[in-house]
């Protein structure tokens, strides 16, 4: 029962560093985040920024993991800066204004909190400056996010016990090799070096976590959190497109990207590019040094 508790509490944090599980989509989660183990002893979990391109307009959706090393929050900061505009997500009250932002300790923030300091990470929220006066709210506010999952809850509850009977399901990694979490989370909890070895196990997950929460445009899960919000993204960007900036940057966690593609695509906008960027360093504590400053 322990064991079993602990696989969940594995799968539960995975899902929750990059925001809400999955949905349905034609790109797969892969190909925006990435759990890197080609060479020994130089592991490291990957983000993406893809490029896509509408004549002079061009769009990167920035792929985000909500935990990460000072280093990669650092990278993301200076290249933000470079953009007319950065599309970002964020559930608020609507009334809230950016110029009064602090990090929010209630909620998913304070879970990702004690995640954070249980693996040596930082807090997104903490290093993201989301002051900067090129930032522009693209997300659905509270109110409005709250009311549709009291209307859909009996969706939501159907959609998470089919996602954990399917996770439930997955018996070997994209590798071929079997998935014992079970007795991968033991021997993670008692490594001399645990929070690399636990953020190693979770960047595994991250990296093989498409499984479906339910169909972007039904009512279901993947819907409400991804679909619904993606929506008002997008429709910031229309708005921000006719506008004279030709730089954007939509900044969103790596479960949203994979239907914000397909959204990009129908405005007419091309894929140019994909870079990544090391979110996780995963390698030895002699190697890798303290990860925050």
């Amino acid at each position: 029962m322990v064991l079993r508790r602990l696989t969940l509490f594995v799968a539960v944090v995975a899902a929750t560093l990059t925001a809400v599980l999955p949905a349905d989509a034609a790109e797969p989660m892969s190909n925006f985040i990435r759990f890197v183990n080609a060479v020994a002893g130089q592991e490291h979990l990957d983000t993406a920024i893809v490029r896509y391109q509408r004549g002079p307009q061009i769009v990167d959706l920035v792929a985000a993991v909500h935990i990460g090393d000072v280093a990669y929050y650092n990278a993301l900061n200076t290249r933000f800066a470079t953009y007319d505009k950065v599309l970002f997500e964020l559930v608020k009250p609507e009334e809230f204004a950016m110029r009064d932002f602090a990090p929010s300790t209630g909620g998913v923030s304070a879970i990702q909190r004690v995640i954070k300091d249980f693996l040596d990470l930082d807090f997104q929220l903490d290093r993201i400056h989301y002051r900067a006066s090129n930032f522009v709210h693209a997300d659905i506010d509270s109110k409005r996010l709250g009311e549709k999952m009291r209307q859909h809850a009996g969706d939501i509850l159907g959609a998470l016990l089919a996602w954990s009977i399917g996770d439930a399901a997955r018996l070997r990694h994209d590798d071929g090799s079997l998935r014992l979490t079970s007795w991968e989370l033991v021997v993670a909890l008692t490594d001399p070096d645990r929070p690399r070895a636990l953020k190693r196990l979770l960047a595994r997950e991250l990296s093989e976590m498409d499984i479906s929460a339910g169909d972007v445009g039904g009512l279901g899960f993947g819907s409400i959190l991804i679909g619904d919000r993606n929506q008002v993204a997008i429709a910031v960007l229309e708005r921000e497109l006719r506008k004279k900036a030709k730089k954007f940057a939509i900044f969103y966690g790596a479960a949203h990207l994979p239907d914000l593609d397909q959204r990009l695509r129908k405005l007419g906008f091309s894929r140019a590019d994909r870079v990544w960027l090391p979110a996780w360093d995963l390698r030895p504590l002699a190697i890798r040094g303290p990860t925050k400053i």
